[in-house]
């Protein structure tokens, strides 16, 4: 049986295979390992054939010959039960040490999918920085922004979720998910640092952070409604903002288009996605934040609010402050329109 183990080593990183997927050329190799080769050098390590769009790899299926052997090889003891978590970002620890951070010019919400472009000179750093997850099943960077002089001590862990490459710049599509919290970094050629992930909050942890025991179930079932009612009322202001102008003035409505109204929220839902709905109170927090003109040093204050009816609440003394600067601003319009005479048909 031990010879056999070592033709179930990737040829890249030399370990088992996990996640073996076969590419149309026939070599297989560890998906987190295709992946990043896609990155790199975009051809196939055996061969040197192009290998297919990244999106087309992360969606190749693991070829189920070679997961059914070391699946059996598992279960025998031949091999360890841990041998396809990666080093960071694993399902075994939410604690991370040592782990790159790219650092970032903006803050990014769960969620919220952004595209980042450099120079294809540059993707030998971007490879610094790149972190094969076997919690997410696939690649990531553990992104921070700078806050001067020091880096942030709030973050967000961005998924890579397609790689471009146009001419003489080179693409990478991520989208955010879970946020994290760092305990300790320092700079040493490239930034790394100690850090904890924080899945977004249950009811469970919310019941704790308030102190509250979990047999309260009248309780509990409070704390849910309201934060359900809270995420609705994001959404019934966010349809509001975003539904046609009621003025008869079809020049207002022409200088109105595009600002707020059904051209805004048709643009937020195809950059952001569709409005989340309201029984998924942190998505709609999220959303919602991404979409609402407000400062950088407020996105951050959001992002590092551990309570999610906080961040709700948050999100909501936003929405007022808008919603009253927006009504004076179309008040001023409309009286400005009025002033002005109708030219006659």
């Amino acid at each position: 049986m031990k010879s056999i183990i070592p033709i179930l080593n990737c040829s890249s990183c030399h370990q088992i295979y996990a996640d073996p997927t076969t590419t149309p050329c026939g070599h297989t190799f560890c998906k987190l390992c295709l992946l990043r080769h896609k990155i790199e050098q975009n051809t196939c390590l055996s061969c040197l054939r192009p290998l297919p769009k990244y999106t087309n790899l992360m969606a190749q299926t693991t070829n189920h010959v070679l997961s059914n052997i070391l699946t059996g090889l598992q279960s025998s003891g031949f091999i360890h039960c841990d041998y396809r978590e990666t080093k960071h970002l694993n399902n075994l620890s939410l604690q991370e040490h040592d782990i790159p951070l790219f650092v970032s010019g903006k803050v990014n919400f769960p969620g919220q999918r952004c595209r980042l472009s450099f120079y294809p000179s540059s993707i030998t750093n971007i490879l610094l920085f790149l972190t094969p997850s076997s919690r997410y099943s696939n690649l990531c960077l553990v992104s921070i922004h700078r806050s001067r002089p020091e880096v942030a001590q709030f973050g967000t862990i961005l998924q890579v979720i397609n790689f471009e490459q146009s001419g003489d710049i080179v693409f990478l599509d991520v989208e955010a998910t879970d946020r994290f919290k760092l305990e300790y970094h320092k700079e040493a050629g490239h930034l790394t640092a100690d850090l904890i992930t924080l899945p977004e909050s249950d009811t469970q942890k919310m019941l704790e952070y308030y102190n509250m025991s979990s047999d309260q179930e009248a309780l509990q079932t409070r704390l849910i409604q309201y934060t359900t009612d809270l995420a609705r009322t994001i959404l019934q202001f966010i349809k509001y903002i975003g539904q046609p102008s009621t003025m008869s003035s079809q020049v207002l409505h022409a200088q109105t288009a595009g600002l707020f109204g059904p051209n805004w929220l048709e643009n937020m839902q195809k950059i952001h996605g569709p409005l989340p709905t309201s029984d998924n109170p942190a998505a709609v927090c999220w959303w919602a934040a991404s979409v609402l003109p407000v400062s950088p040093n407020s996105f951050y204050t959001l992002l590092r609010t551990i309570s999610l009816m906080d961040r709700l609440e948050l999100v909501i003394s936003w929405m007022k402050e808008l919603e009253s600067q927006w009504k004076q601003c179309r008040k001023q319009a409309i009286q400005a329109i009025l002033q002005v005479p109708q030219q006659e048909h």
